[in-house]
């Protein structure tokens, strides 16, 4: 009996056998496939992420049935990719502003600015006590006569963390400026204030995911009609969904001439890392048509439910004078659920050699209950301002919460794979 070749076909996520005969070779038959493309993922809340995927995957022959053939098939992809985003605004000079982390330190900023016809002058006092009780305290001031301009900066830091403060002033332009800021193991706050011109603030936002997808099935195949193969299939689910975003805050105070000792800038960052890890099973069919003697089309659709452990970390730290860095450890979490999984794919494949296929296919995938981390707002320190004087208290209050929020996630791409069966 004359056998003819076997051709194989992707139905994502792994491979599916056909023949075009009544009987399988007296061998085991064994295919393989790598594939690259790309992906784009889309969750609620959350920055759209286009990226690359790549992927490997397998089937192996188990038994010998013309009618029944039994294969194990494994699948393996990765898709990674990141997004970023950044914004300028300005803050008028004369109006006070205040940034902090999550949690502030405990401490007080206090500055003050004045300009009249003698001159102008500024003042900045910090006192804070660091998390390991010690504290520390700087007292910066200046003054410049009409004609005049100076400029003050200065430093101390502490067993924890440290201070700094700037004051600027020109008699001439009216320019007052001060600025004073603490930071330690558990947090940062930064006051500035005065009529040095306006300060520039930009923000910043990157996302990294990192998405694993792996299949562990057996499956099988038979002919529905002379047009139309069918393949049933079952086996393990695992997939691993990370998402990192570091927000970033950069503060750049203008002096409003070329200041001697000019007031650095000060960058507040906050890092968050999730991480979900998923088991389950899942079900699919998948469906081929031979359309000429060298065209294939596949069509697959697969469910699966799982099991699911989540698991975040944070981070966050404030540079300045861009070489004193503080890292400031965050909050953590985990939670468990489940995740259910629908996924739909289409194959078109052209076979080029004996035993060699390659294939353009395109997926959608659809997840359900994927954690996200929200930022909550719970309170904005606000200075109090009393004529020319603006105070900031802070007493260690916690200012931000990280909670865990759920969406649906896609995961759709277009993926080009060659094939061999030996």
């Amino acid at each position: 009996m004359k056998h003819s070749w076997i051709s194989a076909f992707l139905v994502w996520p792994g491979l599916v056998m056909a023949q075009e005969d009544q009987f399988w070779p007296d061998y085991d038959l064994i295919g393989l496939s790598t594939d690259i493309g790309a992906s784009f993922i889309v969750q609620p809340d959350q920055p759209d992420i286009g990226g690359a995927r790549i992927g490997l995957s397998g089937a192996i022959l188990l038994n010998q049935s013309s009618e029944r053939p039994l294969f194990l098939e494994f699948g393996l992809s990765h898709s990674n990719g990141s997004s970023q985003d950044r914004t300028s605004q300005m803050v008028a000079a004369d109006i006070p502003f205040v940034f902090a982390t999550r949690v502030t330190p405990t401490g007080n900023l206090s500055l003050n600015t004045l300009f009249d016809a003698s001159g102008a002058s500024a003042t900045a006092i910090v006192s804070f006590t660091d998390t390991s009780g010690d504290s520390l305290s700087i007292t910066s001031t200046t003054f410049s006569p009409p004609d005049g301009q100076t400029s003050v900066f200065a430093t101390s830091p502490s067993e924890e963390g440290g201070a700094f403060t700037s004051v600027v002033t020109d008699g001439t332009a009216g320019i007052a400026t001060a600025v004073g800021a603490f930071y330690d193991d558990s947090g940062a706050a930064f006051l500035g204030t005065g009529t040095g011109g306006d300060t520039s603030i930009a923000t910043g936002r990157r996302d990294a995911v990192d998405f694993t997808d792996a299949t562990l099935q057996l499956s099988s195949v038979f002919a529905v009609n002379d047009t139309w193969n069918m393949a049933p299939r079952v086996g393990l689910l695992l997939q691993r969904f990370d998402r990192s975003t570091t927000l970033s805050n950069t503060i750049d105070v203008a002096d409003g001439f070329a200041a001697e000792q000019p007031t650095p800038d000060f960058v507040m960052t906050q890092a968050t890392d999730l991480r979900s890890d998923m088991i389950g099973l899942s079900f699919g069919m998948g469906l081929s048509r031979q359309l000429s003697q060298d065209w294939y089309m596949s069509f697959g659709a697969d469910l699966g439910t799982m099991y699911r452990k989540t698991d975040y970390t944070s981070q966050e730290s404030v540079l300045f004078d861009q070489s004193q860095i503080q890292r400031i450890s965050g909050p953590g979490g985990s939670d468990t659920g489940s995740a259910n999984l629908a996924r739909l794919s289409m194959g078109l494949s052209h076979q080029f050699a004996q035993g060699g296929i390659i294939s353009v296919n395109i997926y959608a995938d659809m997840l359900t209950d994927i954690p996200y981390l929200e930022r909550v707002d719970l309170l904005a320190p606000a200075p109090m301002i009393s004529g020319d004087d603006v105070t900031l208290d802070l007493s260690g209050q916690t200012n931000q919460d990280l909670r865990i929020r759920y969406g649906d996630l896609r995961n759709t791409g277009i993926m080009i794979g060659f094939l061999w069966a030996y």
